[in-house]
């Protein structure tokens, strides 16, 4: 199993793993923002935020309990 960077990788082949981190923040007035991470193991960085509609509630149940996706 060969883990290969999803930013930079410029071919996909069999055997080849990606790993992304999908992170969700609660902001302070109740919305949430998820964002696509590089996965380097307990030090999450930033990432890019991603705007994808309702994709959060889907993979983040609990974020229907939150006020929304910020935009």
């Amino acid at each position: 199993m060969k883990v290969k960077d999803f930013y930079t990788a410029n071919s996909a082949e069999p055997g080849d793993v990606f790993l992304v981190v999908l992170k969700a923040t609660i902001q302070y007035n109740g919305t949430y923002r998820l964002y696509r991470c590089r996965y380097e193991g307990d030090d999450i960085p930033e990432g890019d935020r991603l705007y994808a509609q309702h994709a959060g509630e889907e993979i983040f149940p609990v974020l229907q309990t939150a006020d929304g996706q910020d935009n």
